[in-house]
């Protein structure tokens, strides 16, 4: 993923401890009662953090039903703030890391 080499490059660290523990407030806001929530990734430099996530929801198509994966999602976080991204972006998340830091 060039996200997470962009960001190892910019020295985050992936964070095993801090996955599963946005994946516990998931879990605790029922974010899976409507389908499947998926922390996947979870980044973290200092005090900045940057979660990639995606979900999946029932919908009804006019009748029938699909399960639809959402596009992943990636969200940075820092005392100066909180945004979401297309984790496909890696310039942006590189802006933003810049701004956030």
């Amino acid at each position: 993923m060039a996200l997470a080499d962009t960001l190892v490059t910019l020295g985050f660290l992936e964070d095993d401890d801090a996955k599963n523990y946005f994946a516990g407030l998931a879990s605790d806001a029922k974010m899976h009662d409507n389908g499947p929530y998926d922390v996947r990734q979870v980044f973290t430099k200092g005090d900045v953090v940057v979660l990639v996530e995606q979900n999946t929801a029932p919908e009804d198509m006019g009748g029938m039903s699909a399960v639809v994966s959402h596009p992943a999602c990636a969200i940075i976080e820092s005392p100066k703030g909180r945004v979401a991204f297309n984790p496909e972006d890696v310039e942006l998340a590189e802006n933003l890391v810049n701004e956030l830091s």
